[in-house]
Parts: structure tokens; sequence; C-alpha cells
């Protein structure tokens, strides 16, 4: 990157973008009860600010995180924030958007199916989860060598 793109980043932080989903139809993902209450709280809070912030308050009322005066965070800042939080927590560095990679591979790994993975990422179709998350799924293999075990074993039984 040259000093000038460098500059021009600098001067012109980047704006959200909004627009409808890739598959233009809206869905509803269902939280967890913890992640509700941390939800309502932050917009406890966000409503606290808004009353602070009287008349200089310039939001909307369709974003989750704001600035102070209710303008929409900076998207880029999410993510160097994201960063910031990772390192000094001491965990291994993973990007932002890594955090759907774990959401879906640890519901895969913890049993759920892939048809309900596939519509909380938003995949038209579930095969897309499957090639991409089929290897987080232990002891897949394992099964399917049980379950060809016994479908011989069936077999060898009608066969005696």
């Amino acid at each position: 990157m040259t000093a000038t793109d460098q500059r021009k980043l600098n001067c012109h932080p980047p704006k959200p973008i909004e627009s409808t989903p890739k598959s233009a139809e809206p869905r509803t993902i269902t939280l967890d009860a913890d992640t509700v209450a941390v939800l309502k709280r932050h917009l406890k809070g966000q409503a606290a600010a808004q009353l602070k912030a009287g008349p200089k308050w310039q939001g909307a009322g369709n974003y989750i995180f704001t600035r102070e005066d209710g303008r929409p965070v900076e998207p880029n800042s999410i993510s160097r924030e994201f960063r910031y939080a990772v390192v000094a927590a001491g965990l291994r560095a993973i990007r932002l958007h890594d955090l759907r990679h774990t959401h879906a591979s640890l519901l895969l790994a913890g049993g759920e199916t892939v048809g309900n993975v596939s519509y909380r990422l938003g995949h038209a179709d579930s095969r897309i989860t499957q090639q991409v998350y089929e290897h987080c799924i232990p002891g897949a293999q394992r099964g399917t060598a049980d379950h060809f075990q016994s479908i011989l074993k069936k077999a060898q039984n009608k066969a005696i």
C-alpha cells in the first residue's frame, strides 16, 4: 500500500454498507438466554447514552453497536477492538470472522445437524456447510466404519 493510499484510508474511514442478505430473504436466528441477557443490558446502556446525548444523538435506532452519539461504529474498528481483546486475553490470534467458523465447528462437533448449522450460517444449501465443515465432525469416519460393519454382520447373519 502506498503512502497516498494510507492517507486516503485515514481521511475517509469506511462507512457501513447496508444491503439485503445474499438470499434476499431475512432470517431469524434464535439466541441463547445468556446472549439475550447481555444484549438487553447493552441496549439499556445504549438507551442511557441516548438520553445523555440528547439532541446530539444522531442514531436512527437500528444499530446494535454505535458510537456515543448514536452514529454507526466504523466497521474496521470492531475487528480492531476484537484483535486487541484477543491479544489482551492471551489467546491465539484469530480474525473476527473466524468466530463464525468457530461457531459452526463447535455446533457440528457437538452433534448439531448440518441443516440447522447451515441455516444459522445463511447457507442456501447445506452441502456448502458440509463441504466447508465436514472435517469438524469428530468420529464421523468411525461412525461410518461401524455402520458398515453392522451392515456386513446383518448380511452375514442372513446368509447363515
